[in-house]
């Protein structure tokens, strides 16, 4: 059987903004994604849908109320932020405005001293 292994695993993840104040309309619930080993992804949204807070939980600047964050094997949803080694990229602000589409996607594949024909490949898929 051919099993696929994932460098990052967010299972069945909720988050609700103000717990315990009843419904709010600004809730992630039952979200589940997976990230193979050496993939680059985008998370793709409208304003308010919750990008930012899903990548804050696979970070560990939130915890989620419910489900399971994995880096590999390894169950990370109790580790501090600092120990799981996920960085994040916000919206335009941070983009770098003097590099292409393809620098900015590619430039974390830099940072890992991934080679330039690797990266470029990478990127434009």
């Amino acid at each position: 059987m051919n099993q696929t292994s994932y460098a990052l695993q967010l299972q069945n993840v909720s988050w609700t903004y103000n717990r315990g104040q009843g419904t709010s309309p600004f809730t992630l619930k039952d979200v589940s994604l997976a990230v193979r080993e050496r993939e680059c992804f985008v998370l793709l949204g409208a304003s308010g849908c919750g990008k930012t807070t899903l990548l804050k939980l696979a970070a560990g600047l939130l915890s989620p109320d419910a489900g399971d964050v994995r880096l590999g094997d390894v169950l990370v949803t109790p580790m501090a932020p600092e120990h799981r080694g996920i960085g994040m990229v916000f919206q335009q602000p941070l983009l770098f405005p003097h590099m292409t589409v393809a620098e900015n996607v590619s430039f974390p594949l830099q940072m890992q001293r991934v080679g330039r024909t690797e990266r470029h490949n990478q990127a434009v898929q």
